[in-house]
């Protein structure tokens, strides 16, 4: 009799419980603990695994038991037809993620059982796409990462077998006119052209993140902060 217990996800354990049957056929299971804490696991595990042999061995072994897990070219058009478009998600919507299989993940990892995906699996699909964007590369991990969520709601599987990480994104800090500098802009665009000047009023007004000004013909009250540059 053997009982292992592994880290789901921080602060979450599961339990591998495998022993033999007095018929010799062998039996494996692997469950969520319920409770927290290696030890209260290992615990727990311990009593999971005495009520089964006491529960005895089951007649016949039920088809659900015995179904093999489907390769992620099998699931994909079911998550496809029966979660996306049941979900009535948008036609765009779809049609990005066929395209995310279509060039991304069937090529690779079409022909893998969804069980057998891992950590380096994941891995390897970023170092494939490195010439791509991050906000791409996150588009197909998001995709996968739900493709197999949906696949353990519908008992396909007992667990995702990877863990997906997205790749941060830096969002660059615009730059900021001063008071003054703003006034001076405005001022600029006043002697160029009536509606430079009304574009740059309305940019300070309404386009600037947070910002506002209240303006006169030929004078701006500016806030009591900065202005952002980054709709010029």
């Amino acid at each position: 009799m053997t009982i292992r217990v592994r880290a789901y996800r921080p602060g979450e354990y599961e339990v591998d419980i495998r022993f033999t049957w007095p018929d010799g056929a062998p039996f494996r299971v692997r469950v969520r603990s319920p409770v927290t804490g290696k030890f209260a696991t290992q615990r727990w595990g311990e009593a999971r695994e005495m009520a089964l042999l006491r529960a005895g061995q089951p007649a016949v072994a039920s088809s659900d038991d015995n179904k093999e897990v489907p390769t992620l070219a099998e699931f994909w058009p079911r998550f496809i037809d029966r979660h996306c478009r049941a979900n009535r998600y948008k036609p765009s919507g779809i049609e990005g993620k066929e395209s995310v299989y279509r060039v991304y993940l069937g090529p690779r990892s079409g022909s893998r059982r969804l069980d057998s995906l891992r950590n380096e699996d994941i891995q390897q699909l970023k170092a494939d796409m490195a010439t791509k964007g991050a906000k791409t590369v996150n588009n197909v991990l998001t995709a996968m990462s739900k493709c197999l969520k949906v696949a353990v709601e519908w008992d396909v599987m007992e667990r995702v077998p990877c863990t997906i990480r997205l790749l941060k994104i830096s969002s660059s800090v615009p730059g900021w006119y001063e008071i003054l500098e703003y006034k001076r802009l405005v001022e600029a665009a006043q002697k160029i052209d009536a509606r430079i000047h009304i574009m740059v009023l309305f940019a300070g007004s309404a386009g600037m993140r947070g910002c506002a000004a209240a303006t006169t013909e030929n004078h701006v009250v500016p806030p009591s902060h900065v202005y952002d540059r980054s709709w010029t």
